[in-house]
């Protein structure tokens, strides 16, 4: 069987709300909106994929390792309608290398579930 997730979002206060998925909890008061999580996930897990890579693959990553995620709304409907990533990775890899984590980021579950659309089913509880 497949890896299965949960989450659970909950408003908290006039304009605060809570996301907890049993171990890990975000509390917001308007300075992390929802879209904004979108792009958190996807940054976080193209950086997860990419390191996973090096390490499996016997790449040394001598510094910092980061992925910028910058998003546009599009209306109609209101949606993340754009999302440009940057992964940065350290000097001294060579080009062999950094094509490989570049290829190895673009296929972070994440990633795929944007690029793939999934069965999505909204119902009341």
């Amino acid at each position: 069987m497949a890896d299965s997730y949960t989450a659970t979002a909950t408003r908290t206060g006039t304009e605060q709300f809570t996301v907890s998925t049993g171990t890990t909890t975000v509390v917001s008061d308007t300075g992390l909106r929802p879209s904004e999580l979108l792009l958190a996930s996807l940054s976080s897990c193209i950086l997860w994929t990419v390191v996973d890579y090096a390490e499996r693959n016997g790449i040394g990553l001598p510094g910092e390792v980061s992925v910028r995620v910058a998003g546009a709304m599009a209306s109609r409907p209101r949606r993340v309608g754009e999302i440009r990533v940057e992964l940065v990775l350290p000097e001294g890899l060579s080009e062999k290398h950094r094509e490989a984590l570049l290829r190895a980021g673009q296929h972070c579950p994440v990633h795929a579930t944007l690029t793939h659309s999934p069965e999505l089913t909204v119902a009341l509880g």
